[in-house]
């Protein structure tokens, strides 16, 4: 159950997953079978209203039709544990994950993934990637038309991506890639990447040096970690925008300044 303390928005996502699993684990169900249900997270309960129970549907169905003929998984606990350089401490929870294999004579012809993040908020829109600005610490190139784009993927799923490797992969034969699909039914967005295997791999690398960094970070103390500022601090428009010492960052303060 959510923790009350994570706060009315976050307990209402939660609610929206729960319905969300519920009916996708029973094909026979639909979201609107469970309208004026109530669903308990922790100290809150939320009605499935007419208008929730259509917003959850809406994820429901691009998730049963991106995992035709091939296999779901829902609420799929994961791990990073396989991968080098992470330990079973790094795991978390996807949404949903598909394998699709390759299909003789069918609409494709090589096997995939798919890991889908259900987002219920209704603040700001959130994106499977973005356009690499010259700082982008990680980039990957993006077919846009005939042309060929630059781009950062969102490492939230890009991590669930590479934890479910190895159970599409045990599912399905010769993969060739992941889909990373953000979906936002109240917004009406759905934003999606294709990742090859070979750019999920080299993220991992990038990933694992980045905790690899945390961690001796963390290890030093704040007082060394800012008298190595340039080492350890990488201020940004996204990773500064949420960040509780904004205000005290050597490296922040440099940026502006420069």
């Amino acid at each position: 159950a959510q923790d009350d303390d994570a706060g009315e928005y976050a307990a209402e996502g939660t609610a929206a997953h729960e319905l969300a699993a519920r009916v996708l684990k029973n094909k026979k169900s639909r979201a609107e079978d469970w309208i004026g249900t109530k669903i308990a997270v922790g100290k809150r309960e939320f009605e499935v209203t007419d208008e929730f129970a259509d917003h959850v549907q809406t994820y429901v169905d691009d998730v049963q039709r991106r995992a035709l003929g091939g296999y779901l998984m829902v609420e799929q606990r994961v791990s990073l544990a396989g991968v080098e350089g992470f330990d079973a401490s790094n795991h978390g929870t996807s949404d949903a994950v598909m394998a699709v294999p390759y299909l003789v004579g069918g609409k494709h012809s090589y096997s995939y993934g798919v890991v889908e993040d259900l987002k219920f908020g209704q603040g700001e829109k959130v994106y499977a990637w973005e356009y690499a600005k010259d700082d982008a610490p990680f980039t990957m190139d993006m077919a846009e038309g005939d042309e060929v784009v630059s781009v950062v993927p969102h490492y939230q799923l890009m991590m669930y991506a590479l934890a479910c490797l190895a159970y599409i992969s045990l599912l399905v034969e010769a993969i060739r890639g992941i889909t990373i699909v953000i979906n936002q039914p109240r917004l009406g967005m759905v934003s999606e990447l294709w990742v090859p295997i070979a750019v999920l791999e080299r993220f991992g690398v990038f990933a694992a040096d980045a905790l690899y960094k945390a961690k001796n970070a963390k290890a030093l103390g704040v007082a060394d970690v800012e008298r190595k500022a340039d080492k350890y601090l990488n201020p940004g428009e996204k990773q500064c925008r949420w960040c509780k010492a904004l205000a005290r960052c050597p490296a922040a303060a440099k940026r502006a300044e420069e």
